[in-house]
C-alpha cells in the first residue's frame, strides 16, 4: 500500500481537532452543569440538616452525608478547572500575600479534622519570609489538595507536617505523612503526570490541575517515597515574581 496523500492527512487532521474541539465544549458545559447542580443539592441539604438537627440534636448521618457532599463538590471544582485548562483558559489573579499566613489560614480548619482522624499535625514555617505575588486561591487548592491526600492515606497515630521555607529566588511548601506511601513505579506515574488509580482517592485529577496551576506561577510540583508504609513527601515551588511593595502604615 502506498503512502496517504498529503490532502488526506490534512483532512484526517482536520477531523481529529474538530473531535477535540467537540470533546472539550461537552466537557466545559458538563462540568458547569454539574458543579451547579451539587452547589444546589448542598444548599438544600444544610436547610434540611438544620432542621432535623433541631429537632433531633443531630445525627451522625448528616455528617456523613455532608462529607460525601463535600467530596463531589470538590470533585465538581476539579471537573470545571480541568475545562478550563483544556480550553486554555485557567486564569489567575495575582495579589501579593504573606505565605506563612496563607499557610495558617488555610490549615486551621483541617487541624481539627486530623485530630478527629488521631493524626497528629504540625508546621514548620520558616520565619521573616517575603511576600509572594500569586493567585492565593489556587495556592491554597494546590496546598489542600496535598493535605486532603496525606490525611486519607495516613491512619490514627499517624503525623502529617507542612513545611514553608523560602530557597534561592522560589517559596517551598513540603507536606509530609507517615502513611500509606509507594512504589518507585507509582512514584514516578505522579511525577511524569499520570494518574494513578485508586479505588478511595481522587489525587490524580487534583495533582494535575495543581501541576498546571504551579506550572503557570514558573514552578513545579514533585514526590518521594521511601516506599510503601513509608509515607510520602510532596513539594511544590512557585517563583518569586518583582518586588513586593511597601508596607501600609
Amino acid at each position: 500500500m502506498g503512502k496517504p496523500s498529503a490532502s488526506k492527512l490534512q483532512d484526517e487532521n482536520a477531523q481529529l481537532r474538530e473531535r477535540e474541539r467537540t470533546k472539550t465544549e461537552f466537557l466545559s458545559m458538563a462540568s458547569h452543569d454539574i458543579a451547579n447542580s451539587v452547589s444546589t443539592v448542598n444548599a438544600a441539604f444544610e436547610v434540611l440538616a438544620t432542621r432535623l438537627a433541631a429537632l433531633e440534636g443531630g445525627s451522625p448521618v448528616l455528617d456523613v452525608a455532608r462529607n460525601a457532599l463535600r467530596q463531589i463538590a470538590r470533585l465538581a471544582d476539579d471537573l470545571v478547572d480541568w475545562a478550563a485548562m483544556e480550553r486554555g483558559k485557567l486564569r489567575l489573579e495575582r495579589t501579593w500575600f504573606d505565605p506563612a499566613a496563607f499557610v495558617e489560614e488555610y490549615v486551621r480548619g483541617f487541624q481539627l479534622r486530623a485530630a478527629t482522624k488521631g493524626v497528629r499535625f504540625s508546621t514548620v514555617l520558616e520565619p521573616a519570609l517575603t511576600p509572594v505575588n500569586a493567585d492565593r486561591r489556587r495556592m491554597g487548592q494546590a496546598l489542600m489538595n496535598l493535605l486532603e491526600n496525606a490525611l486519607r492515606h495516613t491512619p490514627c497515630g499517624g503525623k502529617i507536617s507542612v513545611g514553608l521555607t523560602q530557597d534561592e529566588g522560589r517559596l517551598v511548601v513540603t507536606v509530609r505523612d507517615t502513611g500509606m506511601g509507594m512504589d518507585e513505579a507509582t512514584r514516578k506515574r505522579l511525577e511524569e503526570g499520570m494518574s494513578v488509580d485508586k479505588p478511595d482517592g481522587r489525587l490524580g485529577l487534583g495533582l494535575a490541575i495543581s501541576r498546571a496551576v504551579l506550572a503557570r506561577h514558573g514552578g513545579k510540583l514533585w514526590v518521594r517515597s521511601d516506599g510503601p508504609e513509608k509515607g510520602s513527601t510532596f513539594c511544590f515551588t512557585i517563583e518569586y515574581e518583582g518586588t513586593p511593595p511597601p508596607p501600609q502604615a
